[in-house]
């Protein structure tokens, strides 16, 4: 088999796309997220095959397109590129600049955005081939057609790639369904030490994730694109006994509901009791899934932030997004997950479908009434592949379809034309935010608490960073 030399592409922030309502900061301060995608994909290359493979994460040294002929050499074969709607300018430029200075390179595309637009990803002038869905086993396939071994291999599925040189036809997502099978990501492949989180108290942390999809439907969110597939509690407890041998003592569970089955989060809980440790954890939380006696033993095994996703302060505007939950469950959500001792992490929306100003003002005293540790709020962005978007087209709330334009087109600082603004205007939707961040921050209450749980001049400076941060955004000097 002939030996490739494998570039994997984490594309950086800049240029990206204008949400108005989005903070992209590459100050390292703010905290970096490991590319996990990318990190899965190189790791299994590397279990399974004998090509050589390196992650490229543009957004610790700010690579971009003007810089990243830096980074390249002539030896690679495969450039492969994460694209994500907000980055798409960014992915596909650094497509075009890899074609440019490697022409015999094969580029390929994957992640979310293609899902979304795999013909018009695939019509990139510089794009070779695109993988749709979990990317681990088209990888592994197209890596074969490229050393030599035709377009099938035993294990290897027949769908998710897919060659600018082959006939147009259904472009079918690969979903892997076994997720065990997967080998568990070789943090080695990236800089540790580069990776933090502005709200952790570990100098350095990591993100894991345990499923895939989420097993329910919001309006907001493209999640519905990846059927809800989770890894065993022996999977997970696993790569706890890696990351914890790296020396990272930190780690967010990023999955969409960790806790949709409580006996796999007691098993996790148990083993990880156990296994002592001592490592600090947060996971994501439906407030209709909180159980006390799943807190007591998530607090057990070490967790200790749960973050929920809440979104609006009126039920009527809950029933009408799909969220499946009250106002009543949050309330109650929160209670039972402070008094068991954790740190809670709310999330808000405005510009919801169909909410008024009267309850958008709702949401603001609902989360001053949860007094949750941190809050997020943003302004609901209609992305490609979400009921939300096709709805506000079919109803004419949305004037034209912005998104295939941009992907068929991408170009810089690309500036989202509309969001849901049948019921409030931009400019409201943007005071709606500010007052809310605002009032939950900036309460002579909240920031003595802040400063009175500060244990460690880094976590001060992180505490510091973010309120920074939040200040800014009050001021505009974020992207508007």
């Amino acid at each position: 088999m002939k030996k490739l030399r494998i570039l994997l592409v984490q594309p950086s922030y800049k240029d990206c796309v204008q949400t108005l309502f989005s903070i992209y900061n590459t100050e390292e301060g703010i905290g970096f997220k490991p590319p996990l995608g990318l990190l899965s994909i190189a790791t299994t290359i590397r279990s399974r095959t004998p090509h050589d493979v390196v992650i490229l994460d543009c957004q610790l040294d700010d690579v971009h397109v003007g810089n990243i002929h830096e980074h390249l050499s002539d030896e690679y074969d495969v450039v492969g590129i994460s694209a994500w709607t907000d980055f798409w300018y960014q992915a596909a430029a650094t497509a075009a600049r890899v074609k440019e200075l490697l022409p015999r390179s094969c580029v390929v595309l994957g992640g979310p955005h293609i899902s979304c637009y795999p013909a018009e990803s695939l019509d990139h002038p510089a794009v070779d081939a695109i993988i749709m869905g979990d990317g681990e086993m088209p990888m592994l396939r197209l890596l074969e057609v490229l050393a030599g071994h035709g377009a099938s291999g035993a294990g290897l599925p027949a769908h998710g790639l897919y060659f600018d040189s082959e006939p147009r036809r259904s472009f079918v997502p690969y979903i892997h369904k076994s997720l065990d099978e997967l080998p568990i990501p070789d943090r080695t492949l990236l800089p540790l030490n580069r990776y933090t989180s502005v709200i952790g108290v570990e100098k350095f942390s990591t993100t894991m994730v345990t499923s895939r999809g989420c097993p329910f439907a919001c309006v907001y969110c493209k999640m519905e694109h990846q059927p809800f597939n989770m890894r065993s509690a022996g999977s997970v407890l696993d790569e706890f006994r890696q990351i914890k041998a790296l020396g990272i003592s930190e780690v967010e569970i990023y999955d969409d509901t960790f806790n949709f089955s409580h006996e796999r989060t007691l098993a996790i809980c148990k083993g990880l009791q156990e296994l002592d440790l001592g490592i600090k954890w947060a996971m994501r939380d439906r407030v209709d899934r909180v159980d006390p006696h799943v807190l007591q033993a998530l607090k057990k095994a070490g967790c200790v932030r749960i973050h929920l996703g809440i979104e609006s302060g009126s039920d009527a505007v809950l029933k009408a997004i799909g969220k499946k939950i009250n106002v009543e469950q949050a309330r109650k959500a929160v209670a039972k997950a402070k008094a068991a001792g954790f740190e809670v992490l709310t999330y808000y929306m405005f510009g919801l479908p169909g909410e008024s100003l009267a309850e958008a003002q709702k949401t603001i005293e609902l989360s001053l009434e949860l007094d949750s540790d941190y809050a997020e709020f943003s302004i609901t962005i209609p992305y490609p592949g979400t009921k939300a978007y096709a709805g506000a087209l079919e109803q004419g709330v949305i004037s034209s379809d912005y998104w295939l334009a941009f992907a068929k087109t991408p170009t810089p600082q690309f500036v989202i034309p509309q969001v849901i603004e049948n019921m409030m205007d931009r400019k409201t939707l943007l005071s709606l935010r500010d007052q809310a961040i605002r009032r939950f921050y900036f309460r002579p209450s909240y920031m003595l608490r802040e400063l009175l749980k500060v244990k460690s001049w880094h976590e001060f400076k992180k505490k510091f960073q973010m309120a920074l941060g939040l200040a800014n955004v009050l001021r505009g000097i974020f992207i508007r």
